[in-house]
């Protein structure tokens, strides 16, 4: 893969209570970098669509009936350890804003939404991971 080439991939995050994130992430590789001395595959991502479902709403709660989702700031940088075949380190952030409606029984109400998802991971390092040198 060369610096620069990019691809898209759909995923799905469970939100619990009957909710369901789908995304759909562009990905791009930028090189390699060094993250502690280590020379890792670079790669940024961005969500570039996202759609709030509805899954199977445990019994009581509400049900999500419709919403209208977006993400309005996404930025993802991943360490991936070739030789490892795995993700060394990654630091994320998603916000998405919208509406939604959430039904139970013949009563519906309307509201917004705004939620952030931060992570930042980093692997423990085995004698088998020491970058993609």
């Amino acid at each position: 893969m060369s610096a620069g080439e990019s691809w898209q991939q759909k995923s799905e995050l469970t939100l619990g209570a009957g909710q369901l994130l789908k995304l759909v992430t562009k990905y791009t590789y930028k090189g390699t970098q060094q993250l502690a001395g280590v020379d890792y595959d670079y790669i940024e991502s961005e969500v570039m669509e996202a759609t709030l479902v509805a899954a199977a709403a445990p019994p009581g709660l509400p049900q999500l009936s419709e919403s209208n989702v977006k993400p309005v700031k996404s930025t993802s940088k991943i360490w991936f350890d070739r030789k490892a075949g795995r993700v060394a380190a990654s630091k994320d952030h998603l916000q998405v804003v919208g509406t939604i409606t959430l039904s139970l029984g013949a009563q519906s109400v309307d509201g917004d939404i705004d939620f952030t998802i931060d992570t930042d991971m980093k692997a423990a390092r085995d004698s088998k991971s020491d970058g993609a040198r």
